[in-house]
Parts: C-alpha cells; structure tokens; sequence
C-alpha cells in the first residue's frame, strides 16, 4: 500500500505560479487577437454604411434631378432626404465615434468651381478606416464615396482633421 506524507498532499508554490504565468499568457494572446477583431468589424461596418449611400443618393438623384445635399459634417453622415422629405437613409455615426475616427461628408450644398459643379451635383463622403490595409507607414486608410464611385486610398493627410476641399474629393 501506499501512503500519503504531508508533502505529497498539494501543489508547491512554484507549481501554481507556473501555471499562473501561463494562463496570464493565454489571456493576454486572447485579449490582443480580440482588439484587432473589433477594429476589423468596425471597418466592416464602416464599408456597409458608405456603401449604403450611393444607392440613396442615386435614388435622390432620380428623384429630384439632383442628390440630396447638406453642410459640411464631421462625426456623422446626415440623412439622405428628397425634397419631398422622404428619406432613403437615416443619418450615420462613425462605430467608434471617436476625435480620430469620425465620418466626413464634404459640404454640397454650394458649387464647386475646382470640379465644375453645381450645388447638388456631387457628394462626397469619409471614412477614416483602422485597419491599415495596404498603406505605407505614416499614411491613413480611407474608404470614399462620391458621386463618380467608391473607393479605397491611401494618403498621408488627416482628412478626420483636415477634411478636403469639394475638388479634390469630387474627383478621387
């Protein structure tokens, strides 16, 4: 028969920390894969909202003979309205909503003698995406709808802080 002495009756204080250390380490690994995950569904969120808007704005275009316009905005996408009020798009927050990641839309409501139009004619809209994506280092990932496509960049300007004039984004 065997018997138990009082040293084999439990784990030794290095046993436990060993396996502390290494469950902390599990965590940690877990913890890490998840932020990227979140920052990925943000992005994917962040393509669903945009790519909602050119089907409203064409509906507004076909609509009203022109697309639905409204002021420069930073941190939301505006309703998109026809003049008859009827909206085809709710208005849109950023997921994160943050002083970094912000939607931009770029004020339509005036001309823009830089592209050649008139009020109304174009529309252009921002997002600041968190997944760099294929850009260099020291640039920023964007995903911008206008009214000529959609489509993804790369550039080095902080368009969240410093949003484009009409031109340049009218005709990305």
């Amino acid at each position: 028969m065997f018997s138990a002495s009082k040293k084999d009756k439990g784990f030794t204080l290095i046993e436990l920390l060993v396996v502390v250390a290494i469950i902390g380490l599990l965590a940690s690994m877990v913890l890490v894969s998840m932020t990227d995950s979140r920052a990925k569904a943000r992005d994917s969120r962040r393509l669903t909202d945009f790519r909602s808007i050119i089907p409203s704005m064409e509906s507004v275009m076909n609509d009203d003979n022109l697309y639905a316009k409204s002021a420069e905005s930073i941190g939301i996408i505006p309703a998109v309205t026809n003049n008859m009020g009827f909206q085809y798009l709710a208005p849109m927050n950023d997921p994160l909503d943050n002083a970094q990641y912000r939607y931009v839309w770029i004020d339509n409501t005036v001309a823009c003698p830089a592209a050649r139009l008139a009020a109304a004619k174009y529309y252009c809209a921002i997002a600041k995406m968190e997944i760099k994506g294929n850009c260099a280092a020291g640039e920023y990932h964007y995903f911008v709808v206008n009214q000529a496509q959609q489509k993804e960049i790369c550039d080095s300007t902080d368009y969240v802080a410093n949003p484009p004039d009409c031109g340049v984004c009218a005709q990305w």
